[in-house]
């Protein structure tokens, strides 16, 4: 925990009643926050006008009131979420009082009250939730409730493993607390994390989080992935919003211990004989929450301590083993024995207190420590690849809500966050000397990554939210500023990769020392910090134009301030960063209510445009390799002579010409043209159909090209010029004193098209259910794979020979998540008992098979190589290939046995991978020799090979999980 926590929580309380009635120009954030609306009708159908409405919290005891307006409708804006009672008193009307109306954040609730003559003395009782059908949303996604959260099977802890449970998201789930690699309409991780609304992003690589959490600390999470309205932003990917829990009235909480036995647990697939073992992890959680003054402050805690065990199989085949064993290596490397050790601490301390009688301030802390040992070795990865992780995340936070009158409302947030990752050294196992990769067969010598700390963030954000009722009108304007310093520490390393193991054994017998195909190092001062400011102004407006039509109209402004630039840049185009100031991003939704009453059909037609934040990471490169003598990379590929080293050695003060990168001085913001039509279809009271159709037009999606070589003239067989001769490459440069010059551009444009069908079906009857398929389809010319490590242009001359299936290009994804809790009534004693108090979660993920790419060595001989830029042959467009169809089955049977009224026991046992399905993870064998192809022309000279043919890797085996939970 920080030293300076209690000012921090002394300035945010300060802040947050202070600035909680005042307008801010301040950051985007998804709401905790609900809303319950309606209309007040007699019997005979007329609207009721000023008819008094009272909102009851049944978890905390709030109560907020309001009257009806001329056209009979009343809201209730920023309402926390929970379980309500509605209650409503006119004048010669019984009183009304509508139970069990069960409100989520972000959600609409739809109570339309019906009121009878007679005396207000008399009531009227009715028990049902709000509409199923809900002709107040506008967006594409759906909300997982407590039940879903807590229920569902969970064996990694991850809970952003569910963010792939709704339609037009496709990608796959991890075992384990790492970033799930997802896709939203076709765009690679483009996601915005939020927390209770606060900022939860890394803005250095597309797709991270900047802090952790625990299933434990989520009371639901909001899944939005299209046609949200103009108070969302800073991504064009999906909205991911978690709610973490809060005390009530009642106390209550948890205690449990999680076990992940090897001996259930099935071996990796690939493992050989005598190696490799099964995940073990072990863990508890402890959870409570109450009331420090009923009606008025309420707390919750919980903390999670788990510990996760493996050994990643090495599969360096046995006579490549043997062949490097002769050259020296020690045989010991090519066995893992020290198991993975990751340690998973996790904190949350929530308060939510009434401060006055019209402010309500919500607190939150959360802290997470970092502590892996032994990572790294697996596949054609050694022992001496080995590193660990140390660094803690934490985030405070606060929320305060103020009510000046019925129709006029505040909502300010503010958040401190901080993430540090350090990459350490493995003392008993890490390598030492250079980095040695032999493509597709082994790699030794220790991590790369060794002393870089990244992330190394920091976040300061403000927001405010004003909400105006007016007639039929819900106004909203806001804005914000998030500001967030960046000092992280780069690789120093040196490199060598080999084609083959025939070049290695040459290079370290001395025979040809300079038999590498690729040399990198890096040197210099790898702390170079950077920071941004990303600030916004949005208003819109919710219009109930009658009964069955609503109307929202807004419009976003985003600005993203990059880095400082460097002054002392050699490169032109790294002296000045250019800020997009032209971000206006206009939203517009209508529903319409085609049929009323029991089953209702609803159609939803929206659009917008959505921008996401330049990444600063790409800032970063741009500062980091600018041609300044105090940081430098380079990448070399031998020329056997002075110029490149020797194997194993560096080059030490002969410094070659630098690689640099540098980010264009035209450089735009990326953005999205997002639409939708969808028809819900109400088919009970509890459950309904919806079909829809989404369509993305993605512009300006950053590109990475080498803008330093020129043609020679001479061109591959289908047009693509080549850089160099025999091999030399790169022989004719724009600035000779450099090498490899990457600069990122804002040229990338993608297309989507998906159909989807979802099918819901709310808790009723002991079942829970939500099914959705997509049938999808994506292209793009952006070789950028949105994240770390990013693709370069194969053709810098014509980014149209990139072209082809997006990387999250999946025709057909289908994804269930059922919870099933059966009743049963028998007059024997001994069924009920047996047949009863047992639940089962299920999530099944199925799909088509993914995308990957084809490739080859440097054709064109630009001098970009390896993972970031081979080239492919002729006539094989990018991510023609396809993955086998994958499907995967996770469960989680419990069985609870009752104590007392409030006490019970859960017993659990959860899988992922139920089955054990061998399913392929990827293909080693992608990258084909360069053997295989005719150097001249580009063609293959033999037939594509099968996948087949190609080496797999594979996914995760069968996981068992279980647990015994103890509430009260």
């Amino acid at each position: 925990m920080s030293r300076d926590l209690i000012p921090k929580l002394v300035y945010i309380i300060v802040a947050a009643v202070s600035l909680s009635g005042a307008f801010r120009a301040l950051s985007q954030s998804v709401s905790l926050e609900g809303k319950i609306e309606g209309i007040v009708l007699d019997a005979n159908g007329a609207v009721v006008p000023d008819a008094s409405v009272s909102a009851f919290n049944l978890n905390t005891g709030q109560s907020r009131t309001t009257r009806s307006n001329q056209e009979g409708t009343y809201r209730f804006p920023l309402i926390s979420p929970g379980q309500y009672v509605i209650t409503a008193e006119a004048n010669g009307f019984k009183r009304f009082e509508r139970r069990g109306v069960n409100l989520s954040a972000g959600e609409t609730g739809i109570v339309d009250i019906s009121l009878e003559a007679g005396n207000p003395s008399e009531s009227v009782a009715v028990t049902f939730d709000t509409a199923i059908a809900d002709p107040s949303r506008f967006a594409v996604g759906r909300n997982l409730n407590s039940r879903d959260v807590n229920n569902l099977p969970l064996v990694s802890r991850n809970p952003y493993n569910f963010i792939l449970l709704q339609p037009g998201v496709n990608g796959r789930e991890v075992t384990n607390p790492n970033v799930i690699d997802m896709s939203v309409a076709g765009l690679r991780r483009r996601v915005g994390y939020q927390i209770d609304g606060s900022d939860n992003n890394d803005y250095n690589a597309s797709g991270f989080r900047l802090d952790f959490l625990s299933e434990i600390f989520i009371q639901e999470m909001q899944l939005l992935s299209t046609n949200y309205p103009a108070e969302y932003g800073d991504t064009a990917g999906a909205i991911v919003n978690v709610i973490t829990r809060s005390g009530s009235n009642n106390t209550n909480g948890s205690l449990s211990f999680i076990y992940r036995p090897s001996a259930l647990t099935a071996k990796p697939f690939g493992s050989q004989p005598g190696t490799g073992t099964n995940v073990n992890a072990y863990g508890g959680t402890a959870a409570v929450g109450g009331a420090i003054i009923k009606d008025r402050w309420h707390i919750f805690a919980a903390y999670e301590w788990t510990r996760r065990n493996s050994i990643q199989p090495i599969s360096v085949a046995p006579e490549n083993r043997t062949r490097l064993i002769d050259t020296g290596l020690p045989p010991s490397i090519f066995i893992n024995k020290l198991p993975l050790s990751d340690t998973l601490p996790y904190l949350s301390v929530r308060t939510d207190a009434s401060v006055s009688g019209s402010t309500r301030v919500s607190l939150r802390y959360n802290n997470f420590v970092s502590g892996l040992k032994h990572s790294g070795p697996g596949g054609v990865l050694t022992t001496e690849r080995s590193f660990g992780f140390s660094g803690y995340a934490y985030a405070l936070a606060a929320q305060a809500v103020t009510t000046f009158s019925p129709t006029l409302f505040s909502e300010f947030h503010f958040q401190d966050a901080t993430h540090i990752t350090r990459t350490i050294a493995d003392e008993q196992q890490s390598g030492r000397g250079p980095t040695v990769t032999i493509t597709n067969v082994a790699a030794f010598g220790p991590d790369p990554n060794l002393g870089v700390i990244s992330p190394s963030e920091s976040t300061v954000q403000f927001q405010e939210t004003i909400t105006r009722i007016a007639g039929n009108h819900t106004f909203k304007f806001g804005g914000g500023m998030n500001f967030i310093e960046d000092h992280p520490a780069a690789q120093l390393a040196s490199q060598y990769t080999f084609s083959r193991i025939e070049d290695y054994i040459s290079a370290v017998s001395g025979t040809t020392p300079q038999s590498y195909q690729r040399y990198q190092e890096s040197t210099g001062d790898n702390a170079i910090p950077d920071s941004g400011t990303f600030s916004n102004l949005f208003a819109q407006d919710e219009w109930i134009i009658s009964r069955r039509a609503r109307l929202s109209v807004g419009v976003r402004y985003e600005l993203f301030r990059p880095p400082e630039f460097d002054p002392a840049a050699v490169l032109p185009a790294s002296r000045k960063f250019n800020i997009d100031t032209n971000n206006i991003a206009p939203r517009v939704g209508f529903t319409y209510l085609l049929r009323n009453g029991k089953f209702r059909t609803v159609v939803r037609v929206g659009g917008g445009v959505h921008y996401d934040p330049p990444l600063l990471g790409m800032y970063r490169r741009a500062l980091l390799n600018n041609g300044n003598p105090r940081y430098g990379s380079f990448t070399l590929t031998p020329c056997h002579c002075s110029a490149t080293p020797n194997f194993p050695n560096r080059l030490g003060t002969v410094q070659p010409p630098k690689d640099l990168d540098a980010v264009a001085q035209d450089f735009q913001t990326m953005y999205a043209i997002r639409s939708s039509v969808q028809i819900e279809q109400a088919v009970s009271n509890e459950s309904s159909i919806t079909i829809g159709y989404i369509n993305s037009i993605a512009r300006h999606i950053p590109v990475y090209r080498n803008i330093n070589c020129l043609p020679t003239g001479v061109t591959l067989a289908d047009g693509r010029p080549i850089y160099g001769a025999g091999p030399n490459r790169c022989i004719n440069k724009v600035y000779p004193q450099y090498n490899i010059i990457k600069m990122a551009e804002s040229v990338g444009n993608q297309n989507y098209q998906g159909l989807f069908v979802q099918w819901m079906q709310r808790f009723s009857h002991g079942i829970q259910v939500n099914v959705n398929y997509t049938f999808s389809h994506s292209i793009d010319d952006a070789p950028e794979e949105n994240g770390p490590g990013a693709l370069t242009s194969s053709d810098p001359s014509n980014r149209g020979t990139d072209r082809g299936a997006s990387r999250g290009d999946i025709a057909n994804v289908l994804n269930l998540s059922l919870v099933l809790r059966p009743q049963f009534h028998f007059e024997n004693a001994f069924l009920n008992t047996l047949l009863n108090h047992n639940q089962i979660g299920v999530i099944m993920i199925a799909d088509s098979g993914e995308a990957f790419n084809i490739t080859t060595g440097d054709l064109n001989l630009d001098g970009v190589t390896g993972p970031a830029g081979p080239d492919r042959p002729v006539g094989i467009l990018r991510n023609s290939g396809r993955l086998p169809a994958y499907i995967g089955v996770d469960t989680r049977y419990s069985r609870y046995f009752g104590l007392s009224e409030k006490r019970s026991l859960e017993f659990y046992i959860e899988a992922t991978n139920l089955f054990n399905k061998k399913q392929v993870d990827g293909y080693d064998g992608a990258n084909l020799p360069l053997s295989l192809v005719d150097l001249a022309t580009g063609i293959l000279r033999v037939q594509l090979p099968d996948r087949s043919t190609l080496l797999p890797t594979w996914r995760d085996s069968r996981q068992v999980q279980l647990g015994i939970k103890f509430h009260f």
